[in-house]
């Protein structure tokens, strides 16, 4: 991929208010843009969270009543809810390391060492901070999808302008011990959103970035 294609793309993409509702994403290009979700990096690559694909029309005219009324929760193609895990158990991380270990055929010493090393990590936490922790993950993968429905030509706009307890509720997470962090809305521009056509507005270089 040439450095043109990035520039490109991350210029074009904008927070989309509007979305042509009339626009579907063709079964393929959504199939390729969500297998880049699956392969989003995280930490131990445990992806501590699920991505809710929310396609039930009702369900998404009722979470739009607990988005600030936004339509882009209904007219986007795409209503993704990032939702993480509360908390993380030995069974989580037990799958995790049985995935491992089938993945790239490693020994079970290996493996034992992996789990051993998490477990720590994960133990010596109170629970309120391993909750920041897998919601943190949840927004490596947000940003991920982002930069890759950019590269598709996909309309995104990341939402936190909802009552997580809502959705929480009317998705049944909290029974699953997930919780609602961010929503991504994914499809296709409309023609007269006006804020396509708005300059960003960002800092420079020089005041963004430090050198050491």
């Amino acid at each position: 991929m040439s450095e043109q294609i990035i520039s490109n793309a991350v210029n074009w993409r904008y927070a989309t208010k509007k979305f042509d509702k009339s626009k579907i994403i063709a079964p393929s290009l959504k199939e390729n843009f969500l297998e880049s979700l699956r392969l989003a990096p995280s930490s131990f690559g445990m992806q501590p969270y699920k991505i809710i694909v929310v396609e039930n029309e009702k369900l998404r005219s009722e979470l739009k009543e607990f988005s600030w009324d936004q339509s882009q929760i209904t007219d986007a193609a795409l209503l993704l809810v990032f939702a993480s895990k509360t908390e993380i158990t030995e069974v989580d991380i037990e799958l995790h390391i049985k995935n491992i270990a089938q993945t790239r055929n490693q020994a079970a010493a290996e493996s034992d060492a992996y789990k051993n090393r998490i477990m720590g990590f994960v133990q010596q936490k109170p629970k309120s901070v391993i909750a920041q922790w897998t919601a943190k993950q949840a927004y490596i993968a947000l940003g991920f999808a982002m930069a890759t429905a950019a590269v598709l030509k996909l309309d995104t706009c990341p939402m936190e302008g909802f009552e997580p307890d809502k959705f929480n509720k009317i998705l049944k997470l909290s029974e699953k011990n997930l919780e609602a962090n961010v929503l991504l809305t994914v499809g296709y521009r409309a023609t007269d959103d006006d804020y396509q056509n708005l300059k960003k507005v960002r800092k420079t270089a020089s005041d963004l970035f430090v050198t050491v």
